[in-house]
């Protein structure tokens, strides 16, 4: 809350530059009484934010029926956040090629409708200038970090006075720009430069293990009856997995084919250009809106729904996918001269924390062929949120001395069951291998370390990070915990760990009631 206070001296210095570059006149104490009500705004914003982040609602039931997402028509919609005309708004900033699609009035998905409510409430109590000006502050917020030397200087003073994430270079923000816009061109150049496929026989073979494990898991489980077992192995027999360094990144006329639209950007100048390059960009996105008999979208969302950087793997529910990006196999947790036992713990878990999300509280509303539907039954869904229920209260439990708070766990319940789940999956697809493997040195200990040990050592590396104070905000609406957290939580819900080191019963990390799932 301090942070939002502390804003207004920053917006202030923002406007008054921002007149004299456009030779407007302006006074301090004119802007004052705008800047004032700027703030207000932004405080109520934030404190309904925070209501639903920070929601204890015992019931998971009722944390659904309060939080969950809701579909309804654009003219519906107009009716519901009345505020604002949202299909004269759409047809405003789309391309004309999405206008034929937004006159038939689509289904929209929304906001809770609690969440609605209390908003429309504080719309209507705002004057239109104090939410005009709002708009503006947050579209100049938006390229402040692209402007020049002045404007990144006010930035980095305010940063330097409170707890905000430190302001990324110019050379930094222009590459997150460019990874922002040609993601297929950025893998293209690091698909050329690592010899990745060398390591796909490895990352296939771990893959194949982990689905196997999973069925194993469910195979195995004690509250499931046959029929929720069929069910359950009836999607998973349908997830489908790839690595993304797929043969585009090596073909240089296919990725002319694909950027063709963008040719003579590069001449004007840097805003210019990367509006227009968010335009087109815009464009292919809402192309996906109109039905094309020539455009496969679950193969499109296969291929490149998580494009980037991050050493992680993706699911996602609307093609029961599993995308493993080319940065996932790389060093230092994923090497072939690696012990099987680390890697299964780093990369193995990793992919069945993204496995176990295609039989989440999401996961569940998607069939097998991605087609959003309920296939659970009613006391299937009622005994997984009861053991659901173990893990909420759990985490809730949890405190965080640096911040002075609780976690919330329905905010991250998702997250940790995945991860619970996710480790319990990795460790038994690794004791399958381990079992029929001839290498020698499965149960050699390296330096001093044990092959189970390493597997939960894999497991700790892939959390190994520095985070600042700022957390304290993201802690409010994340819905993954804190990376420590997570090592902790998941290695003592699982008895494995405490056998691998030996812990004493009733100890820390040994305790006596755990949670589970599958």
């Amino acid at each position: 809350m301090l942070q939002i206070w502390m804003w207004s001296t920053p917006v202030l210095f923002q406007m008054r530059m921002i007149a004299a570059d456009r030779g407007i006149s302006h006074h301090k104490t004119n802007m004052q009484p705008d800047i004032l009500d700027l703030r207000i705004f932004m405080k109520e914003i934030y404190a309904l934010s925070t209501e639903y982040a920070l929601s204890t609602e015992s019931s998971m039931q009722k944390y659904r029926k309060n939080n969950a997402s809701i579909s309804m028509n654009l003219s519906q919609v107009d009716k519901t956040i009345y505020k604002v005309n949202w299909t004269e708004y759409l047809f405003l900033t789309t391309p004309p090629i999405a206008h034929p699609y937004i006159a038939e009035d689509p289904e929209v998905i929304v906001p809770s409708e609690e969440y609605i409510k209390k908003l429309n409430i504080v719309l209507n109590e705002t004057s239109p200038r104090t939410l005009t000006n709002y708009v503006i502050v947050q579209y100049i917020l938006h390229w402040l970090p692209l402007l020049e030397k002045k404007y990144i200087e006010l930035l980095e003073w305010f940063i330097g006075v409170s707890d905000s994430p430190v302001i990324l270079t110019r050379s930094e923000s222009c590459f997150a720009k460019t990874e922002e816009v040609y993601p297929v061109a950025m893998l293209a150049m690091y698909a050329r430069s690592k010899p990745t496929k060398i390591l796909r026989p490895l990352a296939e073979e771990m893959v194949r293990a982990i689905i196997a494990a999973f069925k194993d898991e469910v195979q195995e489980n004690k509250w499931m009856d046959k029929t929720f077992k069929k069910a359950v192995f009836g999607k998973i027999n349908r997830i489908s997995w790839s690595l993304v360094d797929d043969d585009l990144f090596h073909n240089n006329t296919a990725l002319d084919e694909l950027y063709a639209a963008d040719y003579g950007l590069s001449d004007q100048p840097f805003l210019e250009m990367l509006t227009k390059i968010t335009l087109i960009r815009k464009t292919e996105n809402y192309l996906k809106l109109i039905p094309r008999t020539d455009f496969d979208w679950r193969s499109y969302l296969r291929k490149f729904r998580f494009m980037g950087y991050q050493v992680n793997a993706h699911y996602t529910p609307l093609a029961n996918h599993i995308m493993v990006p080319l940065p996932f196999l790389q060093f230092p947790i994923f090497d072939e001269s690696f012990p099987r036992s680390f890697m299964y713990g780093s990369v193995g878990f990793i992919l069945g924390h993204e496995i176990s999300h295609s039989l989440d509280v999401r996961g569940r509303m998607v069939d097998g062929n991605g087609e959003p539907r309920k296939w659970w039954k009613k006391k299937w869904t009622e005994e997984y949120d009861k053991m659901a229920l173990c893990y909420k209260e759990q985490y809730d439990n949890i405190k965080i001395p640096k911040f002075n708070i609780s976690l919330n766990g329905t905010l991250t319940i998702g997250e940790n069951i995945a991860d619970n789940e996710g480790i319990k999956i990795a460790y038994r697809a690794y004791k399958k291998y381990a079992a029929k493997s001839k290498d020698s040195a499965k149960s050699e200990s390296v330096d001093g370390f044990t092959q189970d040990q390493l597997f939960f050592l894999g497991f700790s590396q892939i959390w190994c990070r520095k985070t600042g104070d700022f957390r304290t905000y993201e802690l409010l609406f994340d819905v993954h915990p804190p990376a420590e957290v997570r090592v902790d939580m998941a290695s003592k819900n699982f008895p494995a760990f405490a056998n691998a080191f030996h812990c004493s019963p009733l100890s820390r990390m040994n305790p006596r009631h755990r949670c589970s799932i599958w």
